[in-house]
């Protein structure tokens, strides 16, 4: 656990989402907005960044997991189990 206040954790946590809020809004990184003017606009700028970012996200993960840094394991985002039944009448 975090040795500070849990007041100073919620405020870093708002200052680091509006941050990154802001710099992706700046951006027009938006995974939406990408698609539509692909698709409508014939525009693949905003996707092509879109991908690119996400390639980065990905291959960094992968690096952090590969050093030993990050155990996936830890995290809600892989499950222990994956529920097929539910995954299956829910999609």
């Amino acid at each position: 656990m975090s040795s500070l206040p849990a007041f100073a954790i919620g405020v870093s946590g708002l200052v680091t989402g509006a941050a990154i809020g802001f710099f992706t809004r700046r951006a027009r990184l938006c995974s939406f907005g990408a698609v539509e003017d692909a698709l409508i606009g014939h525009d693949w700028r905003r996707i092509t960044i879109f991908g690119l970012a996400l390639g980065i996200a990905l291959l960094g993960t992968q690096a952090l997991i590969l050093a030993g840094l990050f155990d996936p394991a830890t995290t809600t985002y892989s499950p222990k189990r994956l529920p097929w039944l539910s995954t299956f009448f829910g999609a």
